[in-house]
């Protein structure tokens, strides 16, 4: 019986999936960036009706874990390092807390935002807000700002 082993990939397909994933990682962080500093200047600007994004939350974790992805291809296959027991737990836990941060960051603020706007007389706008999935997203207003249309 003969042993065979998986042939190395080609330079082109892990510069590609380098690419790939790159791409991925930097559209989930920008995406969710953009997403946050909206919320954080319709906060500081006191705006009637303040729209709570949760599922974009969750891409700070998904853009982290691609990124230990990344680090990783370029680290083992195109350096042609071999993984020592210290970058073997750095890409670990990168890549553990980037996973736990997907779930954990938006369940955290969440809690926390609705926490901060009961605190500051908002109401959630059930009829503007919507869901899909795990994407939520809740629709805050203050006084009578729930019924404008």
């Amino acid at each position: 019986m003969e042993i065979t082993t998986e042939p190395e990939p080609t330079i082109w397909t892990l510069l590609g999936g380098i690419i790939v994933f790159s791409a991925m990682a930097i559209a989930a962080l920008y995406f969710a960036i953009i997403v946050l500093l909206q919320l954080l200047s319709d906060l500081s600007n006191q705006r009637a009706l303040i729209t709570f994004d949760k599922g974009s939350f969750y891409l700070y974790g998904v853009g982290l874990c691609l990124l230990a992805v990344v680090f990783s291809i370029i680290y083992s296959k195109i350096l042609k390092k071999e993984m020592t027991r210290s970058a073997n737990v750095i890409f670990t836990w990168l890549f553990v807390g980037s996973l736990i941060l997907t779930f954990a960051l938006p369940q955290i603020v969440h809690t926390s935002m609705d926490s901060y706007m009961e605190n500051n007389n908002y109401q959630i706008c059930e009829d503007k807000s919507h869901r899909w999935l795990h994407a939520v997203t809740i629709v805050y207003g203050k006084n009578s700002a729930c019924n404008d249309k």
